[in-house]
């Protein structure tokens, strides 16, 4: 089901020095939209929580876990409207395993995403390069030397072996039933389709979530990219197990 632009965003903010506890408070502004005001319509809203946010992260403890969830040492990342024109919500809330933040470093580019979708993704750049993202790889600003993509080239040519031999089989509507579609990760010169496993390319892990998959079993993209020494892998696919829940975001009007 699609969103509407009240309902996702998509920040940027600088990673400022963090306190003992991991916290940090920075300003946020839209890619795609200006932070000064803009003539509207009163009502109009643009983004969940507007142009320019305040981004306040804090120990938020353990997660209490239940059949589907483990117990998990957490981060809130707290967006807060900084004025309510053009904002759909005062504050919107979500959880990152703590790990994550243990990596950050001050100059970190910070990118929050929620897609028309509905995915919830966070990207970390230091220097231009990637340290970890975390959600829709395939929407996620993933630095330099780095491209993710749905290969659908590979289907059209799988499609056209089966079509030279029985053009009727392949018009029946099962090609999605019959060939994979998995996400294809390109890290320099080196490439991997990643499915529902673990891979390493190049110097980053890539984990899709567990049961991130839609129809006939094909992957929804949905899971984690970490450099190896730099991001917390295991803090990186535990996240991407948080957000990828239909609740993960929390809001208040």
């Amino acid at each position: 089901m699609a969103f509407h632009s009240n309902e996702t965003y998509d920040y940027v903010g600088i990673v400022p020095v963090l306190a003992a506890n991991g916290g940090f408070e920075c300003a946020l502004t839209s890619r795609d939209l200006p932070a000064s005001r803009l003539p509207m319509l009163s009502g109009n809203v643009v983004r969940l929580v507007g142009r320019s946010p305040l981004l306040t992260v804090r120990e938020a403890g353990v997660s209490s876990g239940d059949g589907a969830r483990a117990k998990l040492r957490r981060h809130a990342f707290v967006m807060s409207a900084r004025r309510m024109d053009g904002a759909g919500v005062r504050t919107a809330t979500f959880h990152v395993e703590s790990t994550v933040i243990e990596q950050l470093a001050p100059g970190d580019v910070l990118h929050l995403l929620c897609t028309d979708n509905g995915d919830l993704g966070v990207s970390v750049l230091r220097g231009g390069q990637l340290v970890m993202a975390i959600g829709p790889l395939a929407a996620m600003p993933l630095g330099e030397g780095i491209a993710v993509r749905w290969p659908t080239d590979l289907r059209d040519e799988i499609t056209e072996v089966f079509r030279r031999r029985d053009p009727i089989y392949v018009a029946s509507g099962l090609t999605h039933a019959i060939f994979p579609s998995p996400l294809e990760v390109r890290v320099g010169d080196d490439v991997a389709l990643v499915g529902r496993s673990r891979r390493l390319v190049g110097e980053f892990e890539v984990v899709l979530a567990d049961g991130a998959t839609g129809a006939f079993g094909i992957p929804s993209g949905f899971g984690s990219i970490c450099r190896i020494g730099a991001g917390s892998r295991l803090g990186a696919t535990l996240t991407a197990q948080l957000l990828m829940h239909d609740d993960a975001l929390e809001t208040e009007v």
